[in-house]
């Protein structure tokens, strides 16, 4: 019997690369207005350090202000007494 290599975790971000901007603040408003919060979440999470800032002053992590980009990850929310579930796009 052949065994196929385990496949590669898929990212759990629905968007990334938004611009740390006031559009990209603006998209990221939209979003949480019209998401149906009552099955879902959402997160904002930073990505790329800014130029002239030093990682290691940001040992577990940067700000969002320090961060050139932003990443969205959407959640469906756990039902009671079951596990969370995270669908990508």
């Amino acid at each position: 019997m052949i065994e196929k290599a385990p496949l590669k975790s898929k990212a759990k971000y629905m968007f990334s690369s938004i611009p740390n901007t006031f559009l990209g603040w603006a998209l990221v408003g939209m979003m949480k207005h019209y998401l149906n919060r009552g099955r879902y979440r959402i997160r904002v999470r930073g990505q790329g350090l800014a130029p002239g800032e030093n990682w290691r002053h940001h040992m577990f992590g940067q700000p969002l202000s320090k961060s050139t980009h932003l990443r969205i990850y959407i959640e469906e929310k756990a039902d009671e007494g079951t596990e969370q579930e995270v669908h990508t796009a």
